[in-house]
């Protein structure tokens, strides 16, 4: 495929946010570590809490894992499998003259954006569960990071990042609405009432 200028607004902002390194070339490996441990959290968080509502009886808790997760198994599915095989969007670097690489590029397709959808929910999902601004500050901010990576390494437009962060919020909401109405019929949780504040991060041993 023959590479073009940047063309429209997408094409425009993708190119000045890759091209960021020129003048703070610093930027190089935070970006390039943040966007390759962006799905560790992604997968170890929901199972965390899942594991350690159970162990420690705490029914809300395992919900918020289990919820969490089903979130981000979704927005995954329809995000990575059924939209970028259909729409099939190139990678900006394919397509953009004069982009920026720093590592060889991402494989498959572009739109939308996997590393934003399911950062963006992960935040969204953690948010929901514990509304205080010290998951909500630090997690969405730890999302836009992630998504800036993105273009900065050349793999996504800003398109791509809106209709990932959109795809992941989404997501997040529909289960958690759906958690609200079933989840005092749900047996595959603890029946236990939650224990205040600790039991994020405490786990009951036996004695």
């Amino acid at each position: 495929m023959e590479k073009h200028a940047p063309s429209n607004l997408d094409e425009h902002v993708f190119a000045s946010i890759n091209h960021w390194g020129e003048h703070a070339p610093w930027l190089d490996g935070p970006m390039v570590f943040i966007t390759n441990t962006a799905f560790s959290p992604v997968a170890g968080i929901p199972v965390a809490l899942f594991t350690i509502g159970h162990i420690n009886d705490d029914r809300e808790l395992a919900l918020a894992g289990f919820t969490t997760a089903m979130g981000l198994a979704s927005s995954g599915l329809v995000g990575e499998v059924l939209l970028k095989n259909i729409i099939k969007r190139k990678r900006p670097y394919h397509v953009i003259e004069g982009t920026r690489l720093i590592t060889e590029g991402a494989h498959g397709y572009s739109f939308p954006s996997g590393h934003t959808s399911s950062t963006f929910g992960l935040a969204t999902g953690l948010s929901l569960h514990f509304p205080k601004w010290y998951v909500i500050g630090p997690s969405f901010l730890y999302a836009t990071i992630v998504a800036l990576s993105r273009p900065y390494l050349g793999a996504h437009y800003p398109s791509d990042l809106i209709a990932g962060a959109v795809l992941g919020v989404g997501f997040q909401f529909l289960w958690y609405e759906f958690e609200k109405s079933y989840k005092d019929k749900w047996k595959l949780f603890p029946s236990g009432e939650p224990v205040p504040a600790s039991s994020i991060i405490a786990i009951k041993l036996p004695i």
